[in-house]
């Protein structure tokens, strides 16, 4: 099993806002805050069991993104950029370690409440997903997190 589509997925957290969107980036910026569990996470149109998403946790603190989970993905620190005036919201992530350090991901996200969404690519792309799917053959990730109690 490959796990590499969620971790770049969570590169895609990037936080800082423009002038134009600045108090709706500041306020889902804050909206993020906090630690984050996988509900669902598909990959190229494969849904993932279960058992593998609910031990991955997201943890938002300030402008950065901390991803932890067992194997293979252990502990990555990303920086996060939001950008709320796009339809969808776009989101860019940067890993601030490991193999694919420094290369953003173009995702989009969307924030209700105690539920979050995140599309992403699942290879190095500077095309932006338009849409919250992750067909077969797409080469998009999606991930469904719950805010954590």
């Amino acid at each position: 099993m490959r796990l590499f589509p969620f971790v770049v997925f969570a590169a895609l957290l990037s936080m800082a806002s423009s002038s134009l969107c600045a108090d709706d980036a500041k306020k889902d910026s804050e909206g993020l805050q906090g630690t984050w569990e996988v509900v669902e996470f598909t990959a190229d149109g494969k849904l993932y069991p279960e058992e593998i998403p609910k031990e991955i946790k997201l943890t938002f603190k300030g402008e950065k993104m901390l991803i932890s989970g067992p194997g293979g993905i252990g502990k990555r620190e990303y920086s996060f950029k939001l950008d709320p005036s796009k339809k969808p919201k776009a989101i860019d992530v940067t890993p601030l370690d490991g193999p694919f350090k420094d290369k953003t991901v173009p995702a989009i996200y969307e924030l209700k409440g105690d539920e979050l969404k995140f599309c992403m690519p699942n290879e190095e792309t500077k095309d932006r997903p338009t849409e919250f799917k992750a067909a077969e053959g797409s080469k998009l990730g999606l991930v469904v997190l719950r805010r954590s109690k």
